[in-house]
C-alpha cells in the first residue's frame, strides 16, 4: 500500500495519507458501515427525486446537482450533501413539477435534507454514539 493515495478530478487533487485512510476504515468498521451506507442511500433518494422534478429550460442547473459524502476526521463526522455546482440553481422557481411557484432548491433539496437529518439522528443515534464511546475508551 502506498504512503499516499491521490485522487484527481479536473482541477482538484485530493491526497489521502495512510493515517486518514486508517481512520476512515475504522470509522466505517465501528458502525459496521451502517451510518455511511444509510446516509449515502437516503441522500441519493432525495437527489434522484430532485433531479426528476427539477424545473428545466436548458438543463444546466439540474445537471449541476451532485451528491457527496463528507468524512470529517477532525469532527468525527459523516455528512451527506447535495451540491449545486451552478450558482443560480438555488434561486430557480417554477410552476412545473408541482412546485407552484416555490423555490426548487428549498422544496426539492433543502427541505427534504433537513427532514432526513432529523430522521437519521433519531434512527441511528445509538449507533453513532456507540461508535464514539468505543473510540473514547
Amino acid at each position: 500500500m502506498p504512503d499516499l493515495i491521490r485522487y484527481r478530478e479536473g482541477d482538484v487533487t485530493v491526497t489521502v495519507d495512510d493515517g486518514l485512510r486508517r481512520w476512515v476504515e475504522s470509522l466505517l468498521e465501528e458502525t459496521g458501515g451502517v451510518v455511511y451506507e444509510r446516509i449515502e442511500r437516503d441522500v441519493r433518494a432525495i437527489f434522484d427525486e430532485a433531479v426528476a422534478r427539477w424545473p428545466v429550460k436548458t438543463g444546466r442547473s439540474r445537471d449541476g446537482l451532485r451528491t457527496a459524502v463528507l468524512l470529517d476526521r477532525g469532527a468525527a463526522r459523516v455528512e451527506g450533501q447535495i451540491l449545486a455546482l451552478v450558482p443560480y440553481s438555488v434561486y430557480i422557481k417554477s410552476v412545473k413539477g408541482g412546485l407552484q411557484g416555490k423555490n426548487a432548491w428549498q422544496s426539492l433539496v433543502r427541505g427534504p435534507m433537513t427532514l432526513l437529518k432529523r430522521r437519521l439522528l433519531a434512527e441511528l443515534g445509538d449507533v453513532i454514539v456507540g461508535g464514539g464511546r468505543r473510540r473514547a475508551r
